[in-house]
Formats: structure tokens, sequence, C-alpha cells
């Protein structure tokens, strides 16, 4: 197959600093890009006539590979779509592994974070919870069960605890 790996997620938001800032204080990424772009191959590849965006690429510290960018849209401006929907058409949610799901959701609930829900473990020994960004787009904090290695395999940037 032709395609080599995952690169990245685009995220539409309302106000590019609010954002990015929540992203770095919440989620401990890193801010590795800024750009303002007003470029007509983009609008073309985009289909958007007289385009405006201002972009950041955010990346985890230590991670390499994937990448989440997200886009302010000066103009045109975008239009909000139904929030936290579990069973729409479209992209339902994107998640991150962690360690310690209970302190996790203990130190994002301590900064306001809005959850779905605590932390609830499904019969595969996953302990999942699902929660908002400040555009209300859906994410989800996962632990996985030492067990659960096997399932990932070998090249996943699973939790240390999933790692032997």
């Amino acid at each position: 197959m032709a395609i080599n790996d995952l690169f990245h997620i685009n995220l539409s938001v309302s106000d590019l600093e609010r954002s990015s800032k929540w992203y770095c204080d919440v989620l401990g990424m890193e801010v590795i890009r800024r750009v303002e772009n007003t470029s007509k191959e983009v609008g073309l590849m985009m289909n958007l006539q007289g385009n405006h965006t201002k972009t950041a690429i955010l990346k985890k510290p230590a991670q390499a590979g994937f990448y989440i960018e997200m886009t302010e849209w000066l103009s045109p401006k975008g239009i909000d779509l139904p929030v936290g929907g579990n069973n729409g058409i479209g992209a339902y949610h994107f998640g991150f592994l962690v360690d310690d799901i209970d302190a996790e959701y203990a130190r994002m609930k301590g900064m306001g974070v809005r959850f779905k829900s605590p932390p609830i473990t499904v019969a595969s020994g996953v302990r999942a919870c699902y929660f908002f960004d400040p555009d209300n787009i859906l994410l989800e904090i996962a632990q996985m069960p030492k067990s659960y290695s096997a399932y990932l395999g070998p090249s996943s940037r699973g939790p240390s605890s999933a790692r032997s």
C-alpha cells in the first residue's frame, strides 16, 4: 500500500490563541509552528475563495510523527457543527493515552475541563472517558491495561505502563 503513516489531524477552531494555549496547558502539547496564510493554492485545494487563515501546529514534546494542526478561519468564516454527538456521521473524537486515568481526570477536572462522565472501565479492561475542548470538540483519555499491549502491537506508542 502507498500510504506510509498517520501525519496530522486538523481542527477548525474559533480562537487560535485560546485553543492552542488550552491544548498546551491541559494536554501538555507544544506549539512548534505558527503560520498565517492567504495562499491562492490553499484556497484552490480547499475550494474556498478568498481564504485567510491562522494555523498552529502542535505536538507532544517527546513524540515524533503525529501532529495536531489547528486553524482559525478568518475568511471565509466557518459554521458551527453540532456538539458532542456520539453517533453522527463524520469524525467522532480522537483520543490520548495516559498512564493513570484517575489522576489525569482529577487534574483536568480541577482545571475546569468539562467531561461527559468520569472514567469508565469497559469489558476489555480499557478505562476511558470523554471531554470537550474550548470549541466543544470531543476528545478522549484512555488507560490501557498491561495485557492490552499485545493488541496494540510492538510499534505502538502506548503508555509506559503498557510497554515491557
